[in-house]
């Protein structure tokens, strides 16, 4: 747990858990608004470490939730629930539950996609949006500029359906060899300022999650187009690129800046699809300004 952070727990009025984290006492009065960080796709709460850590220094009351089915929360034995929709249900309960009216959504990669459905269903509660590395199109079209997965990510949903011991041992093993790290780390890092033990970390909790809920939301992300509610959002916006994301192209990323109404944009330079991690400061000092004039 990081240093200012209490651990807790709420439960949905589907009687699921959602473990959650936050540095302030929701019942007294604040100054700031409440910065909500909602991480990627089987990701986790280290890929918001540096700013969990900044803005608690700062003085910024800071949330951060495990999904539904994700590590401490409940919810892993019901895929057909880990969905987009449900994970903004769950967090507009999480709020009403801490008496929070209004936050700064901020999302990394799928974290975008929770943040865009979130503010499209409860647009009253958003103050602003961050949004960092993300796509509102199908990702099979575009993830890693791979034409294949269109083909791929269907045929491997099925074979982790239909043999799941099997597949388990495979991902398994897959998850966390010398190899696959690296490529990981070089696809997705700038390997010049992300340890290999940071992309070991995070492999390790994708392992321990499994195959079948990076499917499921893969699957979501693939059924999801977001592109035609963007004019609709009023809310101001910070989009951040990295210049270098070999994940998803940045001039997918691009369109969101596009069409959002009220959006900055900061090009990362050197920057990867984990900006945030690759060049903290930065991101930091950007987020810190936008926040402070929206």
């Amino acid at each position: 747990m990081f240093n200012g952070f209490e651990s807790r727990y709420f439960t949905t009025s589907d009687k699921e858990t959602i473990h959650y984290i936050l540095n302030f006492n929701p019942s007294l009065k604040r100054e700031k608004p409440v910065i909500v960080f909602n991480y990627g796709l089987v990701c986790n709460f280290k890929h918001w470490e540096p700013q969990l850590k900044y803005f608690h220094k700062k003085g910024y009351p800071v949330l951060s939730y495990d999904y539904r089915g994700h590590f401490k929360s409940s919810g892993k034995d019901d895929l057909s629930k880990l969905t987009l929709d449900q994970f903004s249900k769950d967090l507009n309960e999480l709020l009403y539950f801490l008496h929070i009216e209004k936050v700064c959504m901020a999302g990394h990669s799928m974290g975008v996609n929770v943040c865009l459905n979130y503010v499209n269903q409860f647009p009253e509660s958003v103050k602003n949006l961050t949004l960092i590395s993300g796509t509102v199109f199908d990702v099979s079209n575009i993830l890693m500029n791979n034409e294949f997965n269109k083909v791929l990510i269907p045929l491997l949903t099925k074979t982790s359906q239909k043999y799941p011991e099997s597949f388990n041992r495979i991902w398994n093993a897959v998850s966390t060899n010398f190899i696959t790290t690296e490529v990981v780390r070089t696809m997705g890092f700038n390997t010049k300022t992300v340890p290999r033990s940071f992309v070991k970390f995070y492999l390790k909790k994708v392992n321990e999650l499994g195959p079948h809920i990076f499917f499921q939301l893969i699957n979501q992300m693939t059924d999801t187009n977001l592109l035609p509610k963007l004019p609709t959002i009023a809310q101001p916006a910070l989009v951040i690129i990295g210049e270098n994301d070999k994940v998803l192209p940045p001039s997918y990323q691009l369109l969101i800046h596009d069409n959002l109404k009220n959006s900055e944009l900061f090009m990362v330079k050197g920057g990867s699809h984990v900006p945030q991690i690759d060049f903290p400061d930065q991101i930091n000092t950007r987020l810190e300004s936008f926040l402070g004039s929206h």
